[in-house]
């Protein structure tokens, strides 16, 4: 995902979990947890992986 923090720091993760408050992205190795209010836009997408 790809989103922008509130004060204009730009992000691009991997999400690993959301729920009704905020999510946790992994960024190097380590979980870090955002919460929506703190977002001011977010784009999620998909990466497709062929199996070789």
């Amino acid at each position: 995902m790809k989103f922008k923090i509130n004060g204009g720091d730009k992000e691009k993760a991997l999400m690993v979990s959301a729920d009704e408050t905020g999510f946790t992205i992994e960024k190097k190795g380590e979980d870090i947890r955002f919460e929506y209010s703190n977002i001011s836009k977010a784009k999620t997408y998909f990466e497709w992986n062929k199996a070789k």
